[in-house]
């Protein structure tokens, strides 16, 4: 067994504040390496996707503001319709944002990103 890697892995799992979720006896097992390397992959993994999600989310908010709801209601004015507000704006602004980046949200993501729109615009 690598002590090194196993001192390696130990202290990156308190610095990243992982839980490892196993009994600690003291002694470095290469089950414990094994529980270390599964739990730092997964960590590393979501703050990934975290980082990932928030790129996009920052992308979107690049598209939607003040102007963005004139255009809307330029829009729902020349189809003679009322202009949009609440929750129909704020779908609205959503669904031009992604038009414009390309970018698509999952269904949990697009209900996050709803709710975050909806409390400024909505």
């Amino acid at each position: 067994m690598n002590k090194e890697l196993a001192s390696f892995l130990s202290d990156l799992c308190m610095e990243l504040d992982i839980n490892t979720a196993h009994d600690y006896d003291g002694v470095e097992s290469e089950e414990d390496i094994e529980i270390y390397k599964k739990s730092v992959i997964r960590n590393i993994r979501t703050m990934a996707k975290q980082l990932k999600t928030q790129e996009a989310y920052n992308q979107l908010w690049q598209h939607i503001g003040h102007e963005q709801i004139s255009d809307i209601h330029q829009m729902d004015e020349e189809m003679g319709e009322t202009p949009s507000k609440g929750e129909d704006l704020v779908r609205a602004l959503i669904e031009n944002a992604c038009n414009q980046t390309g970018i698509l949200l999952n269904p949990v993501e697009a209900k996050d990103f709803f709710a975050k729109v909806h409390r400024i615009y909505g």
